[in-house]
């Protein structure tokens, strides 16, 4: 392999094991939703998913803990900005939403920004969504295969 795909692995080994753990309940209500709509998005081939690759990463705001939880996302993106004026990612926001059951969750507001357009407080308030799995309730909840994968 060549070196990016070794740095895409050894980050993505790091990460597993260095991520904070969601309460069940969020990741059954907020993070499973997305996860497994992602994986349907990539097996398919959807081209809405494309606009993941210029998304650095996903976090959250913190949730009450009264369902259903109102979910704030932040969409970390490149200091240049999204080429198209954000318009893939409002359409696959539009989509995002719609996978959350009412009842447990919806999405209040979402914003793209990035590093340099944020306070480190804003920043380190939220917490990363990891889009490729997550373990709850003793299962294993799977989303976006790395890339590394597809070799």
């Amino acid at each position: 392999p060549n070196d990016n795909i070794k740095r895409l692995l050894a980050k993505w080994v790091a990460h597993c094991f260095n991520r904070p753990a969601f309460p069940d309940e969020v990741v059954k209500a907020v993070v499973a939703p997305i996860l497994n709509n992602l994986r349907m998005m990539q097996a398919e081939n959807d081209p809405d998913l494309k606009v993941l690759d210029l998304v650095k990463e996903v976090r959250i705001a913190p949730l009450k803990e009264v369902t259903p939880y109102k979910v704030n996302m932040l969409f970390i993106i490149s200091e240049e900005g999204l080429p198209d004026n954000g318009i893939a990612l409002a359409r696959f926001v539009g989509r995002l939403q719609e996978w959350f059951d009412p009842e447990a969750a919806n999405l209040a507001a979402w914003d793209a920004l990035s590093l340099y357009e944020i306070s480190a407080g804003d920043y380190i308030n939220t917490q990363q969504i990891y889009l490729d799995h997550y373990t709850y309730d003793g299962n294993t909840i799977k989303g976006l295969i790395p890339p590394f994968y597809h070799l």
